[in-house]
């Protein structure tokens, strides 16, 4: 068993990309697993909260690490201990897929693991489309943003550093959805038929609405965002967000960060309606990011016991 990682930003079509390989007999899958995220993250920088002390935590681990094992060999004990869990749940297939769009901001630390015992799938889609997919899938059709800010710093970060490195396959949803995965099929020494239903792959993770609305390719789908801007409010968060990505970045993903511009501020059928949710949402937003108010909220309402540190 050899695993194969996709690593994107969530509305990528990730999940479309499993489900074309997973028409392969040689690959097994599973929805998005987050299996990997705790045990890889525990010596970054990001703040974790817990009953037990992630802090202390952090240090001990780390001390451990340095004084027993080494990071080398550390490394090498991780690699072991997830080909096992994937070859269980691999079904004696040649490949394991393991899709979750959060790992993208752990892709060094995966590749240090594995190195050269897994496949490296970089999926790239327009940005201004992973927004707006985002807005329509989770936000029901109102800015939501404010919630997947760390995708479009961390995780866009990570996408642009791997761009040209030869080590990761780089795959474009505009591509993609135009049946082009002949490359992803030679990488692995597969045989996928593009032309297969794509099956449902059923768990609470992954895309909620794709998998049950398309069974196959759509290739007038890459350029559906086009006309899904209806307020001001959408034309402000969309160009914000470009000057935030940068050009130099937008264009190192293979974009035109000029042409998307431009397109940012046409609106298509506009509903003053949801311009006020629009409004009320970036004023949230704000809010949100700086309050954390489901946190607030379950300390309110005596969810949160303990100290957290």
């Amino acid at each position: 068993m050899k695993p194969i990682f996709i690593f994107s930003l969530p509305r990528s079509g990730s999940t479309l990309l499993q489900r074309m390989i997973a028409v392969s007999d040689d690959v097994a899958t599973s929805p998005e697993s987050w299996y990997m995220l705790p045990l890889i993250s525990h010596d970054q920088s990001e703040s974790i909260y817990s009953v037990y002390s992630s802090r202390h935590a952090d240090v001990a681990s780390k001390e451990f690490i340095d004084n027993y094992i080494g990071d080398e060999e550390h490394n090498k004990l991780l690699a072991n201990y997830y080909n096992s869990v994937f070859s269980a749940a691999s079904s004696g297939k040649k490949y394991f897929l393991e899709k979750t769009p959060r790992n993208t901001f752990y892709i060094h630390k995966i590749n240090l693991i594995f190195g050269d015992d897994a496949h490296y799938i970089v999926l790239l889609r327009n940005p201004m489309a992973i927004a707006l997919s985002m807005i329509q899938t989770w936000g029901a059709g109102a800015n939501n943003l404010y919630s997947f800010k760390q995708d479009f710093e961390i995780g866009l970060d990570r996408l642009s550093e791997v761009v040209g490195d030869a080590r990761f396959h780089v795959v474009t949803y505009e591509k993609l959805v135009a049946g082009d995965l002949q490359g992803v099929a030679r990488l692995l020494d597969i045989d996928i038929d593009e032309n297969s239903p794509l099956e449902v792959l059923a768990g609470k993770m992954g895309d909620p609405t794709g998998q049950l609305k398309y069974k196959r390719v759509e290739e007038k789908r890459a350029a559906a965002w086009e006309g899904q801007i209806n307020t001001l409010c959408k034309v402000h968060i969309l160009r914000r967000l470009m000057r935030q990505i940068g050009r130099e970045r937008y264009t190192k993903l293979g974009y035109s960060f000029e042409v998307d511009y431009a397109k940012a501020r046409k609106i298509s059928k506009y509903s003053f309606r949801a311009e006020l949710k629009d409004f009320w949402r970036l004023v949230y937003g704000a809010f949100y990011t700086r309050i954390q108010p489901f946190i607030l909220l379950d300390v309110l309402c005596g969810k949160l016991k303990y100290t957290l540190r």
